[in-house]
């Protein structure tokens, strides 16, 4: 795909060129937070689950940790991401692989249509994008989605 905006271009590779590597530098940013969470929700030195008065006033409920999510951590998942999809550019002086170091250096125009065309390889990421119409092995039916094709094809 080729981004540009005025003089500057961008080839970046086809979404469907994405690799396990693409998903998890994806998800470890938010892995980690996760993670995280998760140890404060036990005690370090004994390793048992914290407890906390529930709202009745008479039982314990365990501690829920929501996710620590920051602002940063957003910016890091797109560079992780512009590091792996950029394969050439116009930028001069910025050798591939992108580095986060560059943003200083990218012309504003440019930077925001690199940020929209990262739509639809998020799509992907997140799972958010279109799925395949194969019925699960748990639903019994044994038709499957096809396309359509013309009666000559």
């Amino acid at each position: 795909m080729r981004v540009t905006a005025g003089e500057h271009w961008a080839e970046l590779r086809d979404v469907g060129d994405m690799t396990w590597a693409d998903q998890e530098a994806w998800d470890a940013v938010w892995n980690d937070a996760i993670f995280d969470a998760q140890r404060e929700q036990y005690d370090p030195e004994t390793g048992e689950r914290r407890m906390i008065m529930s709202a009745d006033g008479v039982s314990m409920v365990p501690v829920k940790v929501v996710p620590k999510i920051t602002s940063a951590m957003a910016i890091t998942r797109t560079d992780n991401l512009l590091a792996s999809l950029i394969t050439e550019w116009s930028l001069t002086g910025l050798e591939l692989p992108y580095r986060p170091g560059y943003k200083r250096q990218v012309p504003l125009a440019f930077g925001k249509e690199l940020d929209k065309a990262l739509a639809p390889y998020i799509e992907v990421l997140t799972d958010a994008g279109p799925k395949e119409t194969e019925p699960s092995s748990a639903s019994g039916s044994s038709s499957k989605a096809r396309p359509r094709t013309s009666p000559k094809g």
